[in-house]
């Protein structure tokens, strides 16, 4: 990524996960998250697993430190639109003022700059079209693929009442969730609180959920099994997702839900760690 050419920063931003010329402190955040999530400590008991998490950890390493290179050198991220400076004011009497005769004359010249500008114009736009990455959350690992969720016509968004027969999932906007679940108790920049359940947004969308048994959420996920209530050694993936809800992070041996994760092995419940800052509802 970084060489005798000029580092390919979009690539960078790909890896990360970030949007083109993002600000710093948006970059530094998310690659401390990155950072966690693929630490190959957290991998101790699959060894596929942990050399994928080492892979991917060089991977948003190197990506971090050319961006970082940049941004100490010039004050900025990369690929950063700049504001147009101000041209700087002319003090009066220091220019002739044009005469009457050679006002039309001016305007003629001035005729051709004007569609030069409106043609440049017109191409920056396609190339920002074209070449402009597709916008989405998937972090390095793609192995695991994200559910197709439900649409819905525009006319019924935005209603902002709640609607049992339908469900929202991953990918899906906060207008879906609010007409699905209707307006939350609690409503911050990246979580929305209904009592004791929460859904997740990152970059506008749905990013995961913590559905509770006395306020469940109306989720693409199978309702909450009645019979069993906690979760336990040899539990189905499928359980899980009925007790706990659908997790932040995804793999095949491994869901988190933030601070606390649940392991598997061979699609059963394998162990977990319960954070208290969001315990898992796992029988004691």
């Amino acid at each position: 990524m970084q060489g005798s050419r000029r580092p390919d920063y979009i690539r960078c931003y790909r890896v990360l996960g970030l949007k083109i010329g993002c600000e710093w402190e948006q970059a530094r955040r998310h690659y401390k998250l990155l950072s966690q999530r693929w630490h190959p400590d957290r991998h101790q008991h699959d060894v596929d697993a942990r050399v994928r998490a080492e892979k991917n950890q060089r991977a948003i390493n190197l990506a971090m430190h050319t961006l970082t290179d940049y941004y100490k050198v010039h004050g900025c991220m990369p690929l950063r639109a700049r504001p147009n400076l101000r041209q700087p004011d002319i003090p009066a009497g220091t220019v002739e003022e044009p005469s009457e005769k050679d006002t039309g004359s001016s305007n003629e010249k001035q005729r051709p700059r004007v569609w030069h500008s409106f043609a440049v114009a017109l191409l920056v736009i396609f190339a920002a079209w074209f070449f402009w990455p597709v916008s989405d959350t998937r972090l390095v690992d793609d192995s695991v693929p994200m559910p197709v969720n439900r649409r819905y016509s525009s006319s019924d968004i935005g209603l902002g009442q709640k609607s049992p027969a339908a469900l929202f999932g991953f990918g899906d906007t906060p207008e879906v969730v609010r007409f699905v679940q209707g307006e939350p108790t609690v409503a911050k920049e990246n979580a929305w609180y209904y009592d004791k359940s929460v859904v997740y947004f990152k970059n506008g969308r749905v990013a995961g959920w913590l559905n509770d048994i006395e306020t469940p959420l109306h989720t693409t996920s199978t309702p909450i099994s009645a019979t069993r209530k906690t979760i336990r050694i040899g539990s189905s993936s499928h359980d899980v997702a009925r007790i706990q809800g659908e997790p932040l992070f995804k793999s095949p041996t491994r869901w988190d839900y933030g601070p606390s994760y649940i392991e598997f092995r061979q699609n059963r419940v394998s162990g977990w760690h319960s954070s208290p800052l969001r315990p898992l509802r796992v029988e004691e």
